[in-house]
């Protein structure tokens, strides 16, 4: 039986750990993956749009037989990282793909991405995914490809460092309203 699937765009979601510049080496099956995280609000259209199509498709892909230890995608940030502010009230799921996702600036005007200073933990973006059914003797549940990543927004940084912006805020130049730099005193 084929893989029952839906492909669509994600409303805006927070990002974490972008791996959509370069692959990274999955551990668990020796390949190199784009990947990335998105926070779901809970209780909002994202979520129960997802839980709808996870719930359609295990129904579309095993009817009322649904497999003991079905893995799904979206998990409670709450329970998985109950110590992280980020993902308090949210819901959470990588996507991933062993091809180069296409990943836009929609700031800078849909810009190809080609540094993974654009689109960093924290950020803003919208996510076309592809949700699928897997079916393998040992292994059945259901995943999320990504296909593509489009910027939306900046956020605050989530990754454990500030930006060197913020870092040196109190030490660096200000241009004033006649475009003369004002030096700070720290730099004098």
């Amino acid at each position: 039986m084929a893989n029952a699937k839906l492909n669509f765009v994600t409303e805006e979601v927070r990002l974490l750990y972008p791996n959509v510049v370069a692959p990274r080496l999955n551990k668990l099956s020796g390949k190199m993956e784009y990947t990335i995280t998105a926070l779901v609000k809970k209780g909002g259209k994202l979520d129960k749009k997802l839980n709808t199509i996870i719930n359609d498709l295990i129904k579309e892909q095993w009817g009322d037989k649904v497999p003991k230890n079905l893995k799904t995608p979206l998990k409670d940030g709450d329970v998985t990282h109950p110590e992280d502010a980020a993902y308090k009230g949210h819901y959470h799921f990588t996507a991933k793909s062993e091809e180069k996702c296409g990943v836009i600036d929609g700031t800078n005007g849909g810009a190809d991405v080609f540094t993974k200073e654009i689109v960093y933990g924290g950020c803003y973006g919208l996510l076309d995914i592809t949700v699928s059914t897997f079916d393998q003797p040992a292994n059945k549940g259901v995943t999320i490809y990504l296909q593509n990543v489009c910027k939306t927004k900046d956020g605050d940084f989530l990754g454990g460092k500030k930006s060197a912006q913020k870092a040196f805020a109190d030490y660096i130049s200000v241009a004033d309203n006649d475009g003369d730099d004002e030096e700070s005193d720290m730099l004098s």
